[in-house]
């Protein structure tokens, strides 16, 4: 849980920096953004992870910053939606009216008003790393015993499948 967690909130910060960036700027930086969020979606998630994993190391600081560098593309739209449509509303053009810093809109205006589907957004990514850290400990990729992860617990059941089924089924079962 703790890994997942993490996960997300270096997801959740980089996607949401990318996002209002994309968002608010617009024009080339706004091209550019989302071409690198294209690249990254083109794959998924769990092969990216897998995949660097493998070319960086197996530590557990590696795991949580590769996780959540392949799910920001996902924040980072969300973000970058949400800042398009309320960018474009009459109080964000008031502010601009009466001379309000770029920083002063963002921070006033725009952000507040995100939060409710980053929110909801980041609970879905939540289960979501949960799920890949689970597959990356069953497959003995990532975190090795004896650190209790889930993954792990139903890999070391496996092999009593037939004696006691239980040892499996109970932590995988979601």
């Amino acid at each position: 849980m703790i890994v997942s967690f993490c996960a997300v909130v270096v997801a959740a910060s980089l996607g949401a920096a990318m996002g209002l960036a994309a968002g608010y700027l617009g024009g080339i930086v706004d091209a550019i953004i989302l071409r690198v969020i294209d690249v990254v979606l083109a794959f998924p998630s769990i092969l990216l992870v897998i995949a660097l994993v493998t070319v960086v190391g197996n530590s557990v600081f590696a795991l949580i910053c590769i996780m959540g560098l392949a799910s920001a593309p996902g924040f980072a739209r969300v973000v970058r939606s949400q800042v398009r449509q309320i960018n474009s509303l009459d109080f964000v053009d008031a502010a601009r009216a009466i001379g309000a810093r770029p920083s002063h809109i963002v921070a006033r205006h725009i952000i507040p008003n995100i939060l409710s589907p980053f929110i909801v957004f980041s609970t879905f990514e939540l289960s979501k790393m949960i799920l890949i850290e689970a597959t990356l400990s069953f497959l003995g990729i990532v975190i090795q015993p004896p650190t209790p992860t889930w993954g792990g617990m139903i890999s070391d059941g496996q092999q009593y499948l037939m004696l006691s089924w239980y040892a499996s089924f109970s932590p995988g079962w979601q």
